[in-house]
Protein backbone atom coordinates (compact mmCIF):
# COMPACT_ATOMS: atom_id res chain seq x y z
CA UNK A 1 0.00 0.00 0.00
CA UNK A 2 1.61 3.28 -1.43
CA UNK A 3 1.52 6.28 0.97
CA UNK A 4 -0.09 9.50 0.18
CA UNK A 5 2.03 12.92 0.04
CA UNK A 6 -0.15 13.84 2.63
CA UNK A 7 0.68 10.87 4.84
CA UNK A 8 4.23 11.55 4.12
CA UNK A 9 3.77 14.85 5.16
CA UNK A 10 2.26 13.71 8.32
CA UNK A 11 4.73 11.38 9.55
CA UNK A 12 7.80 13.49 8.61
CA UNK A 13 6.47 15.88 11.06
CA UNK A 14 6.51 13.62 13.75
CA UNK A 15 10.16 13.34 13.47
CA UNK A 16 11.28 16.17 15.57
CA UNK A 17 9.07 14.28 18.52
CA UNK A 18 11.10 10.75 17.29
CA UNK A 19 14.12 12.11 17.50
CA UNK A 20 13.28 13.72 21.29
CA UNK A 21 11.63 10.75 22.58
CA UNK A 22 12.47 8.03 20.05
CA UNK A 23 13.79 5.51 22.91
CA UNK A 24 11.42 6.05 25.14
CA UNK A 25 8.92 4.95 22.33
CA UNK A 26 10.60 1.80 21.62
CA UNK A 27 11.78 0.72 25.35
CA UNK A 28 8.05 1.27 25.92
CA UNK A 29 7.08 -0.92 22.91
CA UNK A 30 9.50 -3.94 24.02
CA UNK A 31 8.22 -3.56 27.38
CA UNK A 32 4.31 -3.71 26.70
CA UNK A 33 5.08 -6.15 24.33
CA UNK A 34 6.95 -8.71 26.13
CA UNK A 35 4.30 -8.35 29.05
CA UNK A 36 1.52 -9.02 27.05
CA UNK A 37 3.91 -11.47 24.62
CA UNK A 38 5.83 -13.46 27.06
CA UNK A 39 6.28 -16.18 24.48
CA UNK A 40 8.40 -13.77 22.09
CA UNK A 41 11.15 -13.33 24.55
CA UNK A 42 13.24 -15.78 23.56
CA UNK A 43 13.25 -14.01 20.13
CA UNK A 44 15.21 -10.82 22.17
CA UNK A 45 18.53 -10.77 23.44
CA UNK A 46 17.85 -9.75 26.96
CA UNK A 47 21.51 -8.52 27.05
CA UNK A 48 20.66 -5.60 24.26
CA UNK A 49 17.26 -5.32 26.52
CA UNK A 50 19.39 -3.78 29.27
CA UNK A 51 21.66 -2.22 27.96
CA UNK A 52 19.35 -0.35 26.18
CA UNK A 53 21.06 -1.06 22.62
CA UNK A 54 18.16 -2.84 20.93
CA UNK A 55 15.48 -0.01 21.67
CA UNK A 56 18.67 2.31 20.77
CA UNK A 57 18.84 0.54 17.20
CA UNK A 58 15.35 0.03 16.64
CA UNK A 59 14.55 4.20 17.28
CA UNK A 60 17.72 5.12 14.90
CA UNK A 61 15.17 2.72 12.26
CA UNK A 62 12.06 4.01 12.79
CA UNK A 63 13.68 7.77 12.59
CA UNK A 64 15.68 6.75 9.37
CA UNK A 65 12.72 5.53 7.54
CA UNK A 66 10.50 8.75 8.49
CA UNK A 67 13.03 10.80 7.10
CA UNK A 68 12.92 8.68 4.15
CA UNK A 69 9.87 7.54 3.90
CA UNK A 70 9.17 8.62 -0.26
CA UNK A 71 12.21 7.01 -1.24
CA UNK A 72 12.82 3.82 1.44
CA UNK A 73 14.85 2.18 -1.37
CA UNK A 74 18.04 3.70 0.46
CA UNK A 75 16.96 1.76 3.72
CA UNK A 76 16.78 -2.12 1.57
CA UNK A 77 21.03 -2.52 2.49
CA UNK A 78 19.93 -2.32 5.96
CA UNK A 79 16.94 -4.13 6.18
CA UNK A 80 18.49 -7.17 4.27
CA UNK A 81 20.52 -7.22 7.30
CA UNK A 82 17.08 -7.39 9.39
CA UNK A 83 15.72 -9.93 7.18
CA UNK A 84 18.76 -11.87 7.51
CA UNK A 85 18.01 -11.98 11.04
CA UNK A 86 14.53 -12.91 11.20
CA UNK A 87 15.04 -15.87 9.37
CA UNK A 88 17.50 -16.90 11.47
CA UNK A 89 15.82 -17.08 14.47
CA UNK A 90 12.01 -18.21 13.18
CA UNK A 91 10.30 -15.00 12.91
CA UNK A 92 6.94 -15.34 10.75
CA UNK A 93 4.21 -13.05 9.43
CA UNK A 94 1.92 -13.25 12.23
CA UNK A 95 4.37 -11.66 14.70
CA UNK A 96 4.16 -8.70 12.54
CA UNK A 97 0.67 -8.11 13.22
CA UNK A 98 1.43 -8.41 17.05
CA UNK A 99 4.26 -6.30 16.93
CA UNK A 100 2.07 -3.45 14.77
CA UNK A 101 0.07 -2.99 16.79
CA UNK A 102 2.07 -2.69 20.25
CA UNK A 103 3.87 -0.50 17.95
CA UNK A 104 1.07 1.97 17.58
CA UNK A 105 0.14 1.91 21.44
CA UNK A 106 3.44 2.90 22.28
CA UNK A 107 3.51 6.25 19.48
CA UNK A 108 -0.34 7.15 21.14
CA UNK A 109 0.75 7.38 24.40
CA UNK A 110 4.36 9.14 24.58
CA UNK A 111 3.56 11.40 21.20
CA UNK A 112 0.37 12.42 22.66
CA UNK A 113 -1.28 14.60 20.99
CA UNK A 114 1.24 14.44 17.93
CA UNK A 115 -0.67 11.28 17.12
CA UNK A 116 -3.65 12.75 15.86
CA UNK A 117 -6.45 10.35 14.33
CA UNK A 118 -5.05 11.18 10.69
CA UNK A 119 -1.56 11.32 11.72
CA UNK A 120 -1.89 7.26 13.56
CA UNK A 121 -3.48 6.25 10.43
CA UNK A 122 -0.67 7.38 8.52
CA UNK A 123 1.53 5.71 10.59
CA UNK A 124 -0.43 2.35 10.85
CA UNK A 125 -0.31 1.96 7.03
CA UNK A 126 3.44 2.93 6.66
CA UNK A 127 4.16 0.14 9.21
CA UNK A 128 2.05 -2.26 6.73
CA UNK A 129 4.09 -1.33 4.07
CA UNK A 130 7.62 -1.35 5.54
CA UNK A 131 5.99 -4.65 7.55
CA UNK A 132 5.12 -6.25 4.01
CA UNK A 133 8.28 -5.47 2.29
CA UNK A 134 9.94 -7.50 5.23
CA UNK A 135 7.40 -10.45 5.04
CA UNK A 136 7.54 -10.60 1.31
CA UNK A 137 11.90 -10.79 1.42
CA UNK A 138 11.96 -13.62 4.55
CA UNK A 139 9.31 -15.58 2.34
CA UNK A 140 11.51 -15.48 -0.41
CA UNK A 141 14.70 -16.49 2.16
CA UNK A 142 13.03 -19.32 3.74
CA UNK A 143 12.07 -20.52 0.26
CA UNK A 144 16.28 -20.75 -0.23
CA UNK A 145 16.27 -22.89 3.09
CA UNK A 146 14.43 -25.69 1.60
CA UNK A 147 13.15 -28.16 4.24
CA UNK A 148 15.33 -27.01 7.20
CA UNK A 149 13.40 -23.90 8.01
CA UNK A 150 13.10 -24.72 12.03
CA UNK A 151 15.42 -25.69 14.71
CA UNK A 152 17.12 -28.57 13.93
CA UNK A 153 19.16 -30.33 16.61
CA UNK A 154 23.19 -30.91 16.73
CA UNK A 155 25.04 -33.15 18.70
CA UNK A 156 28.12 -31.45 20.00
CA UNK A 157 31.60 -33.54 18.38
CA UNK A 158 34.10 -31.75 20.01
CA UNK A 159 35.11 -28.77 21.16
CA UNK A 160 38.66 -26.95 20.72
CA UNK A 161 40.29 -24.32 22.96
CA UNK A 162 41.49 -21.27 20.69
CA UNK A 163 43.29 -18.64 22.22
CA UNK A 164 42.32 -17.45 25.93
CA UNK A 165 38.72 -17.77 26.77
CA UNK A 166 37.69 -18.75 22.83
CA UNK A 167 36.39 -22.13 22.44
CA UNK A 168 35.24 -23.50 18.92
CA UNK A 169 32.62 -26.35 18.73
CA UNK A 170 32.25 -28.98 16.32
CA UNK A 171 28.60 -29.62 15.61
CA UNK A 172 27.17 -32.71 13.82
CA UNK A 173 23.52 -32.91 12.37
CA UNK A 174 21.46 -35.38 14.89
CA UNK A 175 19.87 -36.66 11.75
CA UNK A 176 22.93 -37.22 9.95
CA UNK A 177 21.71 -36.24 6.82
CA UNK A 178 23.91 -34.12 4.77
CA UNK A 179 24.55 -30.29 5.76
CA UNK A 180 23.29 -28.04 3.09
CA UNK A 181 26.09 -24.83 1.99
CA UNK A 182 26.56 -21.40 3.39
CA UNK A 183 28.71 -18.64 2.09
CA UNK A 184 31.82 -18.09 4.14
CA UNK A 185 31.32 -15.30 6.00
CA UNK A 186 27.64 -16.24 7.46
CA UNK A 187 26.41 -17.53 10.94
CA UNK A 188 23.67 -19.65 12.67
CA UNK A 189 21.31 -19.00 15.55
CA UNK A 190 21.89 -21.66 18.39
CA UNK A 191 18.78 -21.71 20.71
CA UNK A 192 19.76 -23.07 24.39
CA UNK A 193 18.31 -23.30 27.91
CA UNK A 194 20.70 -21.69 30.51
CA UNK A 195 20.16 -21.86 34.03
CA UNK A 196 18.27 -18.68 35.59
CA UNK A 197 16.50 -18.03 32.53
CA UNK A 198 13.14 -19.01 32.06
CA UNK A 199 12.89 -19.22 28.62
CA UNK A 200 15.67 -20.54 25.37
CA UNK A 201 17.89 -18.05 24.73
CA UNK A 202 18.95 -17.16 21.14
CA UNK A 203 21.97 -16.37 19.97
CA UNK A 204 23.96 -15.87 16.36
CA UNK A 205 27.34 -17.42 16.12
CA UNK A 206 29.14 -17.18 12.82
CA UNK A 207 30.94 -19.82 11.53
CA UNK A 208 34.64 -20.56 11.71
CA UNK A 209 35.07 -23.38 9.18
CA UNK A 210 34.88 -23.28 5.35
CA UNK A 211 31.32 -25.12 4.06
CA UNK A 212 31.23 -29.13 4.51
CA UNK A 213 28.23 -31.51 4.37
CA UNK A 214 29.28 -33.10 7.53
CA UNK A 215 29.57 -30.64 10.55
CA UNK A 216 29.20 -26.82 11.22
CA UNK A 217 31.87 -25.27 13.48
CA UNK A 218 30.97 -22.31 15.39
CA UNK A 219 33.55 -19.91 17.80
CA UNK A 220 32.10 -18.60 21.27
CA UNK A 221 34.30 -16.09 23.64
CA UNK A 222 33.85 -15.24 26.42
CA UNK A 223 31.67 -12.28 27.51
CA UNK A 224 32.41 -10.55 30.94
CA UNK A 225 30.05 -7.61 30.28
CA UNK A 226 30.95 -4.15 31.80
CA UNK A 227 29.25 -2.05 34.64
CA UNK A 228 28.12 0.86 33.23
CA UNK A 229 29.80 4.19 34.51
CA UNK A 230 30.10 5.88 37.72
CA UNK A 231 27.55 9.29 37.20
CA UNK A 232 30.95 11.32 38.48
CA UNK A 233 32.52 9.70 35.70
CA UNK A 234 32.08 11.57 33.25
CA UNK A 235 35.20 10.81 30.64
CA UNK A 236 34.48 7.08 31.24
CA UNK A 237 30.76 7.56 30.53
CA UNK A 238 31.30 9.01 27.48
CA UNK A 239 33.77 5.58 26.03
CA UNK A 240 31.20 3.15 27.94
CA UNK A 241 27.84 4.76 28.64
CA UNK A 242 25.69 1.15 28.78
CA UNK A 243 25.59 -1.40 31.78
CA UNK A 244 26.59 -4.64 29.72
CA UNK A 245 25.55 -7.99 32.00
CA UNK A 246 27.77 -11.07 31.29
CA UNK A 247 27.22 -13.07 28.08
CA UNK A 248 24.62 -16.00 29.49
CA UNK A 249 24.90 -17.97 26.34
CA UNK A 250 28.80 -17.37 25.25
CA UNK A 251 29.74 -18.31 29.33
CA UNK A 252 27.16 -20.88 29.32
CA UNK A 253 28.63 -22.66 26.25
CA UNK A 254 32.12 -22.16 27.52
CA UNK A 255 31.41 -23.32 31.38
CA UNK A 256 29.30 -26.00 30.69
CA UNK A 257 28.48 -27.72 26.99
CA UNK A 258 30.57 -31.24 26.18
CA UNK A 259 30.47 -33.24 23.71
CA UNK A 260 27.61 -35.22 23.31
CA UNK A 261 25.48 -32.16 24.09
CA UNK A 262 22.74 -31.21 22.06
CA UNK A 263 21.70 -27.76 20.66
CA UNK A 264 19.48 -26.57 18.47
CA UNK A 265 20.43 -24.70 15.20
CA UNK A 266 18.76 -22.63 12.39
CA UNK A 267 19.68 -22.70 8.85
CA UNK A 268 23.37 -20.51 8.00
CA UNK A 269 22.20 -16.78 6.94
CA UNK A 270 23.27 -13.46 7.02
CA UNK A 271 23.86 -10.72 4.27
CA UNK A 272 28.04 -10.55 4.60
CA UNK A 273 29.51 -13.26 3.32
CA UNK A 274 32.18 -14.23 -0.01
CA UNK A 275 30.32 -15.76 -2.91
CA UNK A 276 31.08 -19.05 -3.62
CA UNK A 277 29.74 -19.04 -6.74
CA UNK A 278 31.36 -15.76 -8.07
CA UNK A 279 35.18 -17.64 -8.16
CA UNK A 280 37.18 -14.28 -8.93
CA UNK A 281 40.96 -14.69 -8.82
CA UNK A 282 40.35 -10.96 -7.46
CA UNK A 283 42.70 -10.22 -3.83
CA UNK A 284 40.97 -10.58 -1.19
CA UNK A 285 41.27 -8.03 2.21
CA UNK A 286 40.12 -9.25 5.52
CA UNK A 287 40.05 -6.81 8.68
CA UNK A 288 38.85 -8.25 11.89
CA UNK A 289 38.69 -7.38 15.85
CA UNK A 290 38.76 -9.53 18.58
CA UNK A 291 36.28 -12.62 17.96
CA UNK A 292 35.85 -10.48 14.52
CA UNK A 293 38.19 -13.35 12.87
CA UNK A 294 35.59 -16.06 13.31
CA UNK A 295 34.23 -15.24 9.61
CA UNK A 296 37.13 -14.14 8.32
CA UNK A 297 38.61 -17.70 9.11
CA UNK A 298 35.97 -19.34 7.20
CA UNK A 299 36.57 -17.14 4.25
CA UNK A 300 40.28 -17.61 4.51
CA UNK A 301 39.93 -22.15 4.71
CA UNK A 302 37.36 -21.33 1.63
CA UNK A 303 39.88 -19.39 -0.62
CA UNK A 304 42.46 -21.89 0.73
CA UNK A 305 40.91 -25.18 -0.64
CA UNK A 306 38.71 -23.55 -3.64
CA UNK A 307 40.99 -20.66 -5.23
CA UNK A 308 44.60 -21.74 -3.73
CA UNK A 309 46.51 -19.14 -6.22
CA UNK A 310 43.84 -15.88 -4.88
CA UNK A 311 45.84 -13.07 -2.81
CA UNK A 312 44.60 -12.31 0.70
CA UNK A 313 45.66 -9.90 2.57
CA UNK A 314 44.70 -10.87 6.54
CA UNK A 315 44.84 -7.47 8.74
CA UNK A 316 44.06 -7.80 12.76
CA UNK A 317 43.92 -4.75 15.12
CA UNK A 318 42.91 -7.10 18.12
CA UNK A 319 44.28 -5.93 21.88
CA UNK A 320 45.29 -9.50 23.03
CA UNK A 321 46.17 -12.59 21.18
CA UNK A 322 44.23 -12.90 18.21
CA UNK A 323 41.86 -15.75 17.79
CA UNK A 324 43.04 -18.89 15.27
CA UNK A 325 46.92 -17.05 15.12
CA UNK A 326 48.51 -20.17 15.10
CA UNK A 327 46.55 -21.55 12.39
CA UNK A 328 46.29 -18.27 10.20
CA UNK A 329 49.90 -18.51 11.02
CA UNK A 330 50.45 -21.84 9.65
CA UNK A 331 48.49 -21.00 6.55
CA UNK A 332 50.75 -18.00 6.11
CA UNK A 333 53.84 -20.01 5.97
CA UNK A 334 52.73 -22.28 3.48
CA UNK A 335 51.16 -20.39 0.98
CA UNK A 336 53.05 -17.29 -0.48
CA UNK A 337 49.96 -15.26 -1.59
CA UNK A 338 48.75 -14.91 2.00
CA UNK A 339 49.68 -11.72 4.15
CA UNK A 340 49.00 -11.66 7.55
CA UNK A 341 49.71 -7.89 9.82
CA UNK A 342 48.94 -7.10 12.90
CA UNK A 343 47.95 -3.31 13.50
CA UNK A 344 48.60 -2.00 16.99
CA UNK A 345 45.53 0.16 19.09
CA UNK A 346 46.46 3.18 20.90
CA UNK A 347 44.11 4.35 23.54
CA UNK A 348 43.16 8.26 24.60
CA UNK A 349 42.37 8.60 28.04
CA UNK A 350 40.71 5.41 29.43
CA UNK A 351 41.45 2.24 27.84
CA UNK A 352 38.63 -0.08 28.26
CA UNK A 353 38.39 -3.25 27.49
CA UNK A 354 34.97 -4.58 28.30
CA UNK A 355 33.11 -1.43 26.73
CA UNK A 356 32.69 -2.79 23.23
CA UNK A 357 32.17 0.58 22.17
CA UNK A 358 36.03 1.09 22.85
CA UNK A 359 35.32 5.20 21.78
CA UNK A 360 38.77 6.14 22.63
CA UNK A 361 40.71 3.26 20.33
CA UNK A 362 42.06 4.30 17.38
CA UNK A 363 43.79 2.31 15.16
CA UNK A 364 47.91 2.28 13.79
CA UNK A 365 46.51 3.07 10.68
CA UNK A 366 50.11 4.48 9.59
CA UNK A 367 52.14 1.35 9.60
CA UNK A 368 49.73 -0.23 6.71
CA UNK A 369 51.76 -0.35 3.52
CA UNK A 370 49.81 0.10 0.10
CA UNK A 371 50.34 -3.71 -1.01
CA UNK A 372 48.88 -4.85 2.32
CA UNK A 373 45.43 -3.87 0.94
CA UNK A 374 46.25 -4.38 -2.51
CA UNK A 375 44.94 -0.64 -3.57
CA UNK A 376 46.36 -1.12 -6.97
CA UNK A 377 43.99 -3.58 -8.16
CA UNK A 378 40.33 -2.13 -8.54
CA UNK A 379 38.47 -5.23 -7.92
CA UNK A 380 39.78 -6.17 -4.83
CA UNK A 381 37.31 -6.88 -2.51
CA UNK A 382 36.84 -6.08 1.62
CA UNK A 383 35.94 -8.20 4.46
CA UNK A 384 35.56 -6.35 7.72
CA UNK A 385 34.40 -7.47 11.19
CA UNK A 386 34.60 -6.40 14.28
CA UNK A 387 34.12 -3.55 17.31
CA UNK A 388 32.17 -0.73 15.81
CA UNK A 389 34.48 2.43 16.44
CA UNK A 390 37.79 -0.11 15.33
CA UNK A 391 35.92 -0.88 11.86
CA UNK A 392 34.55 2.18 10.92
CA UNK A 393 38.13 4.15 11.66
CA UNK A 394 39.05 1.55 9.06
CA UNK A 395 36.19 1.56 6.45
CA UNK A 396 36.76 5.54 6.56
CA UNK A 397 40.90 4.52 5.92
CA UNK A 398 39.74 2.21 2.82
CA UNK A 399 37.31 5.20 1.44
CA UNK A 400 40.14 8.18 2.07
CA UNK A 401 41.86 5.64 -0.99
CA UNK A 402 39.53 5.89 -2.68
CA UNK A 403 37.81 2.52 -2.52
CA UNK A 404 34.51 2.54 -3.61
CA UNK A 405 31.92 1.36 -0.69
CA UNK A 406 30.42 -1.49 -2.99
CA UNK A 407 33.52 -3.24 -2.71
CA UNK A 408 33.59 -2.98 1.55
CA UNK A 409 31.83 -5.25 2.75
CA UNK A 410 31.19 -4.50 6.72
CA UNK A 411 29.60 -6.63 9.63
CA UNK A 412 29.45 -4.15 13.17
CA UNK A 413 29.44 -6.28 16.09
CA UNK A 414 26.53 -4.52 17.60
CA UNK A 415 23.25 -4.13 17.48
CA UNK A 416 22.64 -0.31 17.90
CA UNK A 417 23.81 0.32 13.73
CA UNK A 418 21.85 -1.12 11.05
Amino acid sequence: MALTYSQCQKIRATVPALNARGEEIIASFYQSLLRGHPELRSYFNTANQLNKLQPKAMASLIIQFANNVSHIYELIPKMERICQKHCSVGVQPHHYKIMGAYLLEAFTGILDPSMTPDAKMAWNNAYWMLANMFIAREKQLYKTFGPWTDWRPFDIADRVHDGENVVSFYLKPRDKKPLPPFMPGQYVSIRVAVPGKEHKQIRQYALSEAPNPDYYRITVQRNRGAAAAADDDEQHQSACPYASPPGAVSNHLIDSAVAGDTLELSHPAGHIFLDTKNLSNAPLVLFSTGIGATPMLSILNFTAKEQPARPVSWINASQGAMPFQARVDSLAARRRNLRNTTLGIAHDGHASADCDGQDDARLDLVSLRPDDLFLRNECTEYFVCGAENITVQFVEFLERHGIDRARIHCELQTVARY
